[in-house]
């Protein structure tokens, strides 16, 4: 008799917050890929010289590499999310594919704005939830390919 994996609630709650923050991280880069438009740019600019203040440095970088960020940044959300639904499945190869993406999303601003840019809280929260998914590793399986699926059998 094959017994089905159950998995356990507080992996199916952190995976239900890696989409939602996956979907917000897709529509954050697609936000920049609108902002990297000249035209808004041009508009940004204005509005802060008519207003008699100038623009932030780090915020103009940040417009000047916004499709760049923008583009990555979609890239590394899809990857996590990816890998949450693997692991949503109990498939414990989306950890590695998450950990990846998140550990490189922490990169992204500090490579195009310099390393003031790097953010402590969102090193925080990767790093705890990395742990959070590696707690969990036990319950998952470690391939999903025919021959190994038999031998767990």
């Amino acid at each position: 008799m094959i017994e089905e994996r159950k998995r356990p609630e507080f992996l199916t709650t952190i995976c239900v917050l890696t989409f939602i923050g996956s979907g917000f991280g897709i529509l954050g880069g697609i936000v920049s890929l609108f902002m990297s438009n000249p035209a808004i740019v041009e508009a940004m600019e204005n509005v802060m010289e008519n207003s008699g203040q100038e623009m932030p440095e780090m915020f103009s970088q940040t417009l000047e590499h916004a499709a760049a960020m923008g583009s990555i940044n979609i890239v590394l959300s899809i990857m996590s999310l990816v890998g949450a639904i693997m692991m949503f499945k109990l498939n414990r190869t989306g950890f590695y594919l998450y950990a990846l993406a998140q550990v490189a999303m922490l990169f992204v601003a500090p490579m195009f704005l310099g390393f003031e840019a790097f953010s402590k809280w969102g090193l925080i929260f990767t790093a705890g939830f990395i742990v959070m998914y590696a707690v969990n590793l036990k319950h998952m399986n470690k391939c999903e390919c025919a021959p190994c699926a038999a031998k767990e059998e």
